[in-house]
C-alpha cells in the first residue's frame, strides 16, 4: 500500500512540491523538508499550541 502523497504547499510566496508520508504533520514538513525551524513541537499531540502556524 502506498502511504505517500504528492502535495504542493505555498510558503513565503514560493510553491514547494513534494512526495510525503500521508501522516506527516505540517510542522514536520516545514522543519524537515524546507529546513524552516521556527515552528516548534511541544506535546506532539496538537494540544499545547506550540506548533501553531500562521
Amino acid at each position: 500500500m502506498n502511504t505517500k502523497r504528492a502535495i504542493a504547499v505555498t510558503v513565503n510566496g514560493k510553491i514547494h512540491e513534494r512526495l510525503v508520508e500521508a501522516r506527516m504533520t505540517l510542522a514536520d514538513f516545514l522543519r524537515g523538508e524546507l529546513d524552516l525551524t521556527g515552528t516548534h513541537l511541544g506535546c506532539e499531540h496538537g494540544v499545547c499550541g506550540a506548533c501553531t502556524v500562521l
